[in-house]
């Protein structure tokens, strides 16, 4: 009797301990896979922002809700644009965008819900919002995002995305997974459950984990046989009684205190060990996730032309890896140019001559551009004596320089007011985030440049037509959003022919070349001239009343007169015509074709006065 006694006393807590022990491991691994369909739902929501979206847009929607523009318009204008965002989804199986309950757009499987279906659960949409969708046996998560302006809402996107891939990569080996509404998990539903906390329940021999999937009324269950979960402290509740029994039956009272003892240090042994794997496990899941949303900024840092769109989509994106207080990034505007574009988040710091401090010694700024080595403290503070911080209550700080090829760009900085507030991982995807955005800000130089040189005329150094025309065309945008007026003219050439006949078409090119230095030092710096072809030249006034362009016109061609190029023993003179919108065309567009014709207009009346001075 004793020696049956002293076995529960010594194999009932272990067993428990053990138990628990095994039972923490489980939650623990239904933490994991909660936390991989919360990214997925994250992600869902990130990728729903990408969907094509455009102040013309946005114009021909409230156009068409006025009456002023019919539906298959506005669809024939937005659809390829919407289905082109909307295949670029990860993990989208259907999108369709609402006007008025009125399908606009879609981007569609309708083999695997059918639009109708989902137009009658979500016709209204009145704000960002995720749900779970068990359509046919099969799990979705719909995201549903309106377009709002002002304080009315115009249009609804839902995009239904299939999380098949994402469960299949769990590798669930022995494991049951579902995902089902949240009123599904009720002793009404499934039956007798026993809880034995607030995440992990018993139910026909099984132990199943339960966790709320964040934005979305359901739960995400995972189960697990009681005979595999709990084999290992079976088999060791078996050894151990064994091994305590033939200790008992040739020991005394104190050798089975002693081993007693040992089991209990083991027990702590086998939970700082589990702890530490779980330790480890966590800051490599991590560090994989934030991996993997670096991979995001970089996808979308390739379609950025601009500082400015750098900044919003790192800005927009980073506090979903890391917690920070303001994030600041400061770039060169240029190689050549010793002058920074500075953004950061807070607008707290723009009336500290932030630039200075990145040229002036003595900051902690200028010191990762001068010597291109990164800085990282979690007590700045304490740490920090005698150099000037951009912030006087900051106490954690990363700084990482953007550089490339030994060419310093500038820099990104996050900061927050708690001590230690980072870790050394953080500090490590901010280095590899500076360092692919100094290749990004290189490949940006060099399109830039190879874009300028597209843009120019290669004999007369002025813009070329596909430019100038772009110019006129964002002018009309302008126009059309802003109101006021701008001119157009067509300036062409006289008696080009016969200075290339006489003088040779070498000459005639000199000719061209003065020409286009004429108008381009004559006109304002917010005008713009381009080559329209052969010996014809196209100026654009913004902002310009039909009166002024007459007299800026007037400048050009006394300027033009005064040109005289080596060899040339004749007058050089031009024939324009100036036409403006809204006064003349609609558009600047169509208002080219008026200056162009007032061009010859007047081209005819300087040949027929010519010609009756010379009868006379």
């Amino acid at each position: 009797m004793l020696l049956i006694l002293s076995l529960l006393a010594i194999i009932f807590p272990v067993q428990n301990e053990l138990m628990n022990s095994e039972r923490s491991n489980f939650r623990t691994e239904g933490e994991m896979y909660l936390v991989t369909v919360h990214n997925f739902i994250d992600n869902c929501i990130r990728d729903m922002e990408n969907l094509y979206y455009s102040a013309e847009l946005e114009d021909k929607i409230m156009d068409y809700r006025s009456g002023n523009l019919a539906i298959e318009k506005l669809t024939n204008f937005s659809k390829p644009h919407y289905i082109n965002s909307a295949v670029k989804l990860q993990n989208c199986v259907l999108a369709v965008r609402l006007v008025d309950n009125q399908v606009i757009n879609s981007y569609e499987n309708q083999n695997i819900v059918e639009i109708n279906d989902l137009l009658n659960r979500y016709r209204t949409c009145p704000y960002l919002r995720v749900d779970y969708l068990n359509y046919k046996n099969q799990p979705f998560f719909v995201v549903c995002s309106p377009l709002i302006v002002g304080q009315e809402m115009i249009a609804t996107d839902i995009a239904i995305f299939d999380p098949e891939a994402m469960l299949a990569e769990m590798n669930l080996t022995n494991h049951q997974l579902k995902i089902i509404p949240w009123v599904d998990f009720s002793p009404e539903q499934i039956g007798k459950i026993k809880k034995i906390d607030d995440k992990l329940y018993t139910y026909n021999n099984m132990t199943w984990f339960k966790g709320d999937i964040d934005h979305s009324k359901a739960v995400l269950l995972l189960g697990e046989d009681n005979s595999t979960l709990y084999q290992s402290v079976y088999n060791t509740t078996t050894i151990n009684m064994l091994i305590i029994v033939l200790s008992l039956s040739v020991a005394t009272f104190l050798i089975y205190f002693f081993v007693y003892r040992q089991a209990l240090q083991l027990l702590s042994e086998l939970r700082h060990t589990n702890k530490n794997l779980q330790i480890e496990k966590a800051r490599a899941e991590q560090l994989a996730q934030g991996q993997k949303d670096l991979f995001n900024i970089f996808r979308y840092l390739s379609a950025s032309q601009s500082v400015d769109d750098d900044f919003e989509i790192i800005s927009r994106s980073l506090s979903f890896i890391i917690n920070f207080r303001n994030f600041l990034m400061a770039v060169r505007e240029s190689k050549e140019i010793d002058a920074f574009v500075i953004r950061e988040i807070t607008g707290e710091l723009t009336s500290q001559n932030l630039e200075t401090m990145l040229i002036r010694k003595g900051t902690i700024l200028e010191q990762p551009i001068s010597t291109g080595e990164p800085f990282y403290s979690g007590n700045v503070q304490a740490e920090i004596k005698g150099i000037q911080l951009y912030h006087d209550e900051i106490e954690s700080l990363i700084i990482a320089p953007v550089v490339y090829k030994n060419f310093t760009w500038g820099l990104v900085a996050i900061d927050h007011l708690e001590k230690d507030a980072f870790t050394e991982l953080d500090f490590e995807l901010m280095s590899t985030l500076a360092a692919h955005i100094a290749l990004h800000l290189e490949e940006m130089d060099a399109k830039n440049k190879l874009n300028l040189q597209a843009l120019i005329d290669p004999l007369t150094g002025i813009w070329n037509r596909r430019y100038i025309m772009t110019r006129i065309e964002e002018e009309d945008q302008k126009l059309k959003r802003y109101g006021g007026e701008s001119c157009v003219s067509i300036i062409d050439l006289g008696d080009l022919k016969m200075i290339n006949d006489h003088f040779g078409h070498t000459t005639g090119d000199e000719v061209l070349k003065a020409t286009a230095n004429a108008i381009a030092k004559t006109i304002r710096s917010v005008d713009a001239v381009g080559r329209y072809g052969g010996d014809e030249f196209i100026v654009l006034f913004p902002s310009t009343s039909p009166e002024e362009a007459q007299v800026a016109l007037q400048r050009v061609n006394d300027e033009i007169n005064k040109q005289r190029p080596a060899g040339v023993e004749v007058d050089i003179f031009a024939d324009f015509g100036v036409a403006c919108s809204p006064l003349d065309a609609p558009t600047l567009m169509e208002a080219i074709n008026i200056a162009d014709a007032r061009m010859y207009n007047y081209k005819r009346e300087r040949n027929a006065a010519e010609s009756s001075k010379y009868d006379e």
